[in-house]
This record gives C-alpha cells, structure tokens and sequence, in this order.
C-alpha cells in the first residue's frame, strides 16, 4: 500500500468526473446535475481524509507547514466553489463560470500535491500507515449505501459519456 499511488488513483478518477461533465455540454443540466453531485461527494470525502490523515502527519512532524496551510487554503477555495455550484442552476451561467474555476483550481491543486507534498511525505511518513489511514478515513467518510448506489449509477453514466466521447 503506497500513499502515493492510493491519492494519484483518486485524482485520476476525480479529473474524470470533471472531464465528463465537461464534455456533457451545457445543454444536458438534467446528467450534469448528478455527476456533479458525485464529483462533489468524491472530492469532499478525498480532502477529508488527505487532511485527517497526511496533511496532519506532515504538520506534526513540522514537514513544510507553509505547504499544507496553502493546500489547506486552496482546499477552503474549492469547498466555496463547490458550495456555489451546487446552489446555482445547472444550466445557468454562474454554474458554468463556477465550474471552470473549479476545475482550474483542483488540476492545480492536484498538480501541486503530487510534485511537491508528496515526495516530502515519501521521504518523511512511515507511508504504509498513513495510506492505510487514508483508507480507513475515506471509507468511514464513504459509509452509507446510498451514496454507494448514488456513485456506482454515476460512474456507469460516466463510462457511457466516455466512451461516446
């Protein structure tokens, strides 16, 4: 079990979700509004646990705090954005301008996370336990069957949108 594999592997799947709603177009509100929903549930629950457990291994062990309060700050950006779009209508201007900046702002998150905050937690966590914690975070974040189905029926329509594509 490798941190560094586990958050890639969410981002990977979190920047699909983002492509796909994108290549739904503006038109199709009605599928955008819950592939949105399931991107929102997917990122909330990936910065939870990446909070919980690494970014706080990395402050108690006093590893580049500017870094992870900047993560932090990028993380509360995101929320807002996310809160945004999630009130406006899907069809709606707001939600397509609030979209772009979201999407802008997690691909450089993302980026950020994996060239600098990564390799230092390689080098300064015991790796297994925190992917493992990780893990157990998200999955206790992850614990009802609702948002199970709700995901499961979402990433099969994401497949679909992919493969048209």
């Amino acid at each position: 079990m490798d941190i560094k594999n586990n958050i890639q592997y969410d981002h990977e799947k979190i920047k699909k979700y983002i492509f796909d709603i994108e290549a739904l177009g503006r038109s199709d509100s009605a599928l955008r509004k819950p592939l949105f929903n399931v991107l929102r549930n997917e990122l909330l629950i990936v910065q939870k646990a990446e909070e919980a457990t690494l970014y706080d291994a990395l402050e108690a062990r006093q590893r580049d705090g500017k870094l992870v309060d900047k993560l932090e700050t990028e993380n509360e950006t995101i929320r807002s954005l996310l809160k945004a779009i999630k009130k406006s209508e899907p069809n709606s201007d707001e939600w397509h301008d609030n979209f772009v900046k979201l999407k802008h702002h997690v691909i450089n998150h993302f980026d950020k996370e994996e060239r600098k905050l990564l390799p230092k937690a390689e080098k300064a966590l015991p790796t297994e336990e925190v992917a493992q914690s990780f893990d157990d975070k998200k999955r206790a974040l992850w614990n009802t069957k609702t948002m199970v189905e709700e995901v499961s029926a979402c990433e099969d329509f994401s497949k679909t949108v992919r493969q048209a594509a």
